[in-house]
């Protein structure tokens, strides 16, 4: 004996997986048109954190040098201000995570600040840590995290080790 679904369920679910492969169509067609600000990721939730970092750096006064293709490793994107330049891995935890984690943070050697975006399920950012090389390093050493973690919404929540050693920006505020 199968489930009972309507037809008119049918019908709603087809209409809303047709909307959201319009809306997807649409989302890569801006890419290629933007590359340097949708590009370097498949996935389109990192993709919408990469380009929330991004317009951060570049509100605190940063310009964007340079966006690697998607298969560099250690950082997405290197900007610059005055004579310093910065190369940033960014880390994305969107609302719809029921976990609230990401995949591991590699070792490397490549980036020089680690950025955290929490995204709402609209994929609008709404906060956003920061943490230098020296931050990270000084977190691992105290103990507070590993040297491989999960990259995680709690970094940035109250008691989180981007509280504590990096900057953490409430975008709501």
């Amino acid at each position: 004996m199968g489930i009972a679904i309507e037809s008119e369920d049918w019908r709603k679910a087809r209409a809303v997986v047709s909307a959201y492969g319009e809306a997807r169509k649409r989302f890569r067609e801006a890419q290629r048109q933007l590359p340097n600000l949708l590009e370097g990721n498949d996935n389109k939730v990192g993709v919408c954190g990469e380009f929330w970092a991004k317009w951060f750096y570049h509100k605190q006064g940063y310009a964007i040098t340079e966006v690697p293709p998607s298969n560099n490793p250690g950082y997405d994107f290197r900007c610059s201000k005055g004579n310093s330049s910065v190369r940033v891995s960014v880390k994305v935890v969107s609302d719809e995570s029921a976990t609230g984690r990401q995949m591991r943070l590699k070792t490397s050697s490549f980036w020089d600040e680690i950025a955290l975006v929490l995204l709402s399920e609209e994929m609008q950012a709404y906060r956003i840590g920061v943490a230098t090389r020296q931050q990270f390093e000084k977190a691992k050493a105290d103990g507070v995290i590993g040297s491989q973690p999960f990259a995680s919404r709690s970094w940035v929540g109250p008691k989180g080790w981007m509280v504590r050693y990096g900057v953490v920006t409430d975008l709501r505020q």
